[in-house]
């Protein structure tokens, strides 16, 4: 069995050998001494490794996530309230969207975490009280402070749950299949 020096980085792509003493040239960290079935194992490992990053690369940083889901909420919430004139449920068809928003903005976010979807509805929340304040001038009620500080961002953090559910069965379906 012969032993190789490599780096052992498994977040590094480099997949050369060295000598004793250097160092990796992409993440600059020294080569370890590998015998050859560590070697192959440590390949392996970088290529899993890399193939679950590339998935992670495609998604967007939380605060632009947020950020889309929210306009695609708001978007979906006014076509449906102001286009197709459904006063009877408006709050209704809005948990909805802000459900969907808050599945949107943590499933296209680099972190799989249900508190971006909660961050999204809590977006809608402040966005739709500037709406009824400024724009409507109406005064809030009980019931729609009750909606704007509960149920909206609740509705976002169940998107977000959902989307945290997916992605996970997915990334282990993926897992498995890499295997």
């Amino acid at each position: 069995m012969q032993n190789e020096w490599q780096c052992i980085n498994v977040e590094c792509d480099y997949k050369e050998y060295g000598k004793k003493g250097d160092k990796c040239p992409k993440c600059g960290k020294s080569f370890y001494k590998v015998n050859s079935t560590d070697s192959k194992m440590m390949f392996e490992i970088k290529d899993r490794n890399k193939s679950a990053n590339s998935s992670r690369k495609n998604k967007f940083h939380p605060v632009i996530a947020i950020i889309i889901g929210y306009f695609i909420a708001g978007s979906i919430s006014g076509f449906l309230r102001f286009l197709l004139n459904i006063p009877l449920s408006s709050e209704i068809s809005a948990i909805f969207t802000i459900i969907l928003g808050g599945f949107i903005a943590t499933y296209i976010s680099r972190t799989n975490k249900p508190m971006i979807g909660l961050y999204n509805g809590l977006l809608y929340s402040l966005g739709y009280l500037i709406g009824v304040i400024y724009i409507l001038k109406t005064e809030l009620t009980f019931y729609s402070v009750l909606i704007l500080v509960l149920v909206f961002p609740i509705s976002g953090l169940v998107g977000g749950y959902f989307a945290k559910v997916l992605r996970s069965r997915l990334d282990k379906k993926n897992e498995k299949n890499l295997q």
